[in-house]
């Protein structure tokens, strides 16, 4: 076997393991109204690019089979895994716009109070002190905060 079979075979087989990575390894995005069940970290837009790359290398290899007249067979082939690549690319960059959406409604409710209101400072800031000997000088402690007399 020479050393461009090889190469070939190498890529082909990477190709077909990898092929659909945003299919295989991505949680698609909830269902509206069920966000409930979202687990943060699934917008892994980088499994697209992965898809991406190979979609290229399918058609370079598609592009290179049509010097040769005996490569019909390899042309179709990789034009085939061209397609099922950029599928799944578009797909994995599509979901993770939208896991990227339902991260940023989640975090905006988390920021929310009960009634849609922004959860009052005071209740989130530790006390500053807890008795008058606890403030500098002649300053005395009232609802956790120094304050001068």
């Amino acid at each position: 076997m020479t050393r461009s079979v090889a190469l070939r075979l190498g890529v082909l087989v990477a190709g077909t393991m990898l092929s659909g990575c945003a299919w295989t390894f991505m949680t698609p995005p909830p269902a509206a109204g069920d966000e409930r069940s979202y687990r943060p970290g699934s917008a892994q837009g980088w499994l697209g690019g992965v898809d991406a790359a190979f979609a290229a290398l399918s058609v370079v290899g598609a592009v290179a089979g049509l010097q040769r007249p005996d490569a019909a067979g390899e042309v179709v082939g990789n034009l085939l895994f061209a397609g099922l690549h950029t599928a799944s690319a578009v797909t994995g960059f599509g979901w993770a716009e939208e896991c990227v959406a339902v991260e940023s409604r989640l975090g905006q409710r988390l920021d929310e109070g009960p009634f849609g209101d922004p959860p009052p400072v005071a209740r989130l800031r530790a006390p500053e002190c807890q008795a008058d000997d606890d403030c500098k000088g002649d300053r005395i402690c009232n609802d956790g905060r120094c304050h001068s007399p």
